[in-house]
């Protein structure tokens, strides 16, 4: 090694102990238990916040908009809701038609609903991707400070910054052009051809004015999204050096940044309307982005870190194209898994659009109208979920990174324990507690403006239930996922995130949804989520529980990891 490198390798030395200081004290001086509990419980916090950004614009353009005059006017005016006769022909039509047409906030939530099902699969693409370049990134990252490897944390840093950056580029192009695509399949424009033709036409404009909002909508998510990726990354490899604390509290922060401006943008932006909730989205990632460049810069400062931004500057090392790979290769389970899920909701949404009329006589929009209000509810407590898998990852992946093979395992069963502990609660709280039997309120669909009463409420209801047990099979499915990409057997962790969503979960909507029409009952196609889910967490489950206790895998990352550092200190 040359004397140049030896000289940038020198002062590494001095910062090791406090740059490893919090990674070692939480997971070498504590029980598994202990670090699981701690890195979960602040994980999960972060990840239902991350999701509580969707969530809550969803939540408050259903409540606000309909009091922004302006938004209100200039959309109905716009689908000629105030057109001589409809009022009348409404009120005239079936009862299910009067409760969701037969007002001017009737009209504006069921827009609403329409582009919050419409948009819902993209927002989740923009997750995949952030996952991607985030997890994989920081189960690199956490490997390597397990070996304590200087050299090599510094180069992941490196590597995987720019990695985030071109990712970004490159999949915001791709999706932006998805998007014109995936909207239309979701949101029909067939109309109501039980209702007379006045009634039909006017829903047609309706949906028309949908996908038109919804289109806007993750026009301005999508290209913006470079910074939602880059608040993951930070949040990760900050997970990673054991630093939990801070992220939390920037995305507390820049949560409520983003609540309080979805309510300003939302009520007072004029026509703006539905756009201001996207706006106000993406300001907060901004934000987040800003705090933790601030925060890393004063780490930098104190040298209680590894990820100094010196260290980015590409004069005096170029970018190792394997390790990137290697990075990508990590986080790809990552990023199918939610991919997967985006494709399967598309899918969903597609053939309800497809076969409720032929089975129900509603209007095609019927069922996509209420997974509107199901799909959010829906992913916010996945999202919390998802909270498990990269707290528990932190850990299993720094473990494995030390060879300590005991406390793998027992991270792996503590993980799935809670991961099914979980589901169970956010099953009982957001699905049947507040929504079924004499007491039933409405729950959280009332936040969507579905009430007991209302001609689509059982509907919902039994769509909420359904989709929220999926949570207690989903617990199994993340163990599969959990032990595979943490210890990088990358292909094994590939085909358990795509199992769900893909390998079992495209093919039998459209086998269910065969036999649902052959039966004449929607009610088949219904229960779809249920079977599915179940299966794709029996075989995940009972695949990984074969892969650790009967093949008994050794230990191969150490020859990747040594390859990848010869390829590094070659390159440099």
């Amino acid at each position: 090694m040359n004397q140049s490198n030896q000289n940038v390798l020198k002062p590494q030395k001095k910062l090791n102990n406090s740059q490893l200081d919090s990674a070692v004290k939480l997971f070498e001086n504590t029980s598994i238990f202990k670090a699981l509990l701690r890195v979960v419980f602040l994980a999960v916090i972060v990840s239902f916040c991350s999701g509580l950004y969707v969530f809550a614009d969803q939540v408050l353009m259903q409540k606000v908009l309909p009091l922004n005059t302006d938004y209100v006017n200039n959309t109905l005016n716009s689908i000629g809701y105030f057109n001589d006769g409809l009022q009348t022909e409404i009120q005239n039509s079936a009862q299910n038609i009067k409760d969701i047409y037969g007002t001017n906030n009737g009209v504006i939530n069921e827009i609403t609903r329409l582009v919050n099902a419409g948009n819902s699969p993209i927002t989740v693409f923009c997750t995949a991707i952030s996952l991607l370049t985030g997890l994989g990134s920081a189960i690199v990252y956490s490997k390597a400070l397990g070996f304590k490897d200087e050299k090599q944390i510094r180069d992941i840093w490196k590597n995987s910054f720019y990695n985030c950056l071109f990712f970004s580029i490159i999949s915001t192009l791709i999706v932006l052009g998805l998007i014109y695509a995936i909207i239309p399949a979701e949101i029909s424009n067939k109309g109501d051809p039980n209702s007379s033709q006045v009634v039909s036409d006017f829903i047609v404009r309706l949906q028309n004015k949908a996908r038109e909002y919804a289109i806007g909508y993750c026009l301005i998510i999508v290209i913006f999204n470079l910074f939602n990726n880059y608040t993951i990354y930070y949040v990760s490899l900050l997970n990673s050096e054991g630093k939990n604390i801070i992220p939390t509290i920037v995305v507390l922060i820049s949560n409520g940044v983003n609540i309080l401006l979805d309510w300003v943008l939302l009520r007072y932006s004029g026509v703006l309307g539905i756009y201001g909730s996207a706006v106000a989205t993406i300001i907060s990632y901004v934000f987040s982005v800003i705090l933790f460049t601030g925060y890393l810069s004063y780490k930098n400062f104190k040298n209680q870190t590894f990820m100094i931004y010196k260290n980015l500057f590409l004069k005096n090392e170029k970018l190792n194209l394997k390790m990137i790979l290697y990075i990508n290769g990590t986080g790809v389970a990552s990023f199918f898994r939610n991919a997967s899920t985006a494709i399967y909701s598309i899918v969903q949404l597609s053939i309800f659009a497809s076969i409720t009329y032929t089975l129900t006589h509603y209007p095609a929009t019927y069922f996509t109208s209420i997974m509107g209000a199901v799909t959010p509810i829906y992913n916010l407590f996945f999202s919390a979920m998802i909270g498990i898998l990269r707290g528990a990852r932190t850990v299993i992946s720094y473990n494995h990174g030390r060879g300590l093979t005991k406390n793998i395992y027992k991270a792996f069963w503590i993980s799935t324990i809670m991961s099914f502990g979980y589901g169970l609660i956010f099953f009982v709280i957001g699905g049947p507690l507040l929504t079924s039997g004499s007491y039933a309120n409405g729950g959280m669909l009332a936040l969507f403006n579905i009430f007991p009463g209302n001609a689509n409420y059982w509907d919902a209801v039994r769509l909420l239930n359904i989709n929220m047990s999926q949570l207690l099979f989903y617990a199994f499915i993340i163990s599969g996922m959990l032990y595979f990409q943490s210890v990088a057997k990358n292909y094994n962790a590939l085909f358990t995130s795509i199992l769900y969503g893909i390998i079992l979960g495209v093919p039998l909507l459209y086998i269910i949804s065969a036999i649902a029409v052959s039966a004449n009952s929607i009610d088949i196609y219904i229960y779809a989520p249920i079977i599915i889910s179940f299966l794709a967490g029996l075989i995940t489950f009972g695949y990984t529980l074969w892969y650790l206790y009967l093949k008994k895998p050794s230990s191969k990352i150490k020859m990747k990891k040594i390859k990848i550092k010869k390829d590094t200190i070659h390159n440099s």
